[in-house]
């Protein structure tokens, strides 16, 4: 098992641990983190599936990176959590796994912890000027001030634009009775439509 390895090769890595039906999860030091992936990378965990985050506020420190692998010689898997402060960098995965690309952008956009040497860090579902991060605790219920000056810069941005336009125009439909029949009621054509009468015996 993995973790068996890193504690045989690397004493003092693993700051916490648990697994539960075969869900093993470690905790390593930031400083220690390029030295973790490095081991794990050669014992086989080839798959990066995924990368999150927890933002814990009122801990110190205050969030949690989590890292998903998976073992492609045994369907091995393991979850690997990194604790970082508010303004703490974590190195980037993309030159090892080019999945990390936009995983890492989500983070970064979601709750504003940045990673250096990443080709492309900006936000990724987010305008560019969004204000805060949606997944932090303290970001405001209301969402905070979401009209923003880069109304181009992407869908959410372009819509917001379109909707402010056609309000301004009188046209704005604000509720299913003023969307067309085709739209309203899409089962009514020929191919859906719903039978009538009794069936015959």
């Amino acid at each position: 098992m993995i973790i068996e390895h890193l504690d045989e090769q690397l004493p003092g890595l693993i700051l916490d641990r648990h697994a539960f039906r075969g869900d093993q999860t470690i905790v390593v030091a930031r400083d220690r983190f390029e030295e973790a992936i490095a081991f794990i990378y050669s014992e086989g965990f080839q798959l990066l599936l995924d990368i999150t985050a927890v933002d814990w506020f009122q801990r110190d420190p205050r969030f949690d990176v989590v890292y998903h692998l998976l073992n492609l010689n045994n369907q091995e898997r393991l979850r690997l959590k990194v604790r970082v402060n508010e303004g703490e960098v974590l190195p980037s995965l993309v030159p090892r796994f080019k999945a990390a690309d936009w995983f890492e952008r989500e983070v970064f956009d979601l709750f504003g912890i940045p990673f250096s040497g990443h080709p492309n860090l900006q936000r990724l579902l987010m305008w560019r000027d969004f204000p805060g991060h949606p997944l932090r605790k303290d970001f405001p219920m209301d969402g905070g001030d979401s009209f923003c000056n880069d109304v181009g810069a992407s869908f959410a941005g372009r819509a917001r634009w379109r909707r402010l336009l056609l309000q301004r125009r009188g046209r704005v439909l604000r509720g299913p009775g003023q969307y067309p029949e085709r739209l309203r009621r899409p089962w009514t054509s020929r191919r859906h439509r719903p039978r009538t009468g009794t069936p015959s015996g």
